[in-house]
């Protein structure tokens, strides 16, 4: 999925709030497949890169990727809830059933 971030749309701004509102979780790296792995295309031609996780049970974990250093982030709470409340709203998106599993170190 690629998001122009310029066509100012719902859906675009709760996935930029998501990603504003996260907290890092350091030395974390997320194996469970995700729900969503997204672009953001931003009007100076920086194109960010993420992976995204919303859980039935209301967590919401972001990965920012390739070309920035890879970091995983936790989601503000409400923030995963409005996320949960929009995906479950769509035919075609199964959230995460089950427990993230983190790689081991």
């Amino acid at each position: 999925m690629v998001l122009y971030p310029e066509e100012d749309s719902k859906e675009i701004q709760l996935l930029i709030t998501a990603i504003n509102n996260s907290e890092l979780l350091h030395d974390k790296v997320i194996m469970t497949e995700p729900l969503l792995s997204f672009n953001i295309d931003f009007a100076d031609e920086k194109e960010k890169n993420y992976h995204l996780w919303i859980l039935t049970n209301g967590e919401g974990y972001i990965q920012q990727l390739h070309p920035d250093e890879n970091k995983t982030f936790q989601m503000d709470s409400s923030v995963a809830l409005a996320l949960q409340n929009y995906f479950k709203k769509q035919d075609d998106v199964e959230l995460i059933n089950n427990e993230i599993e983190f790689e081991k170190d």
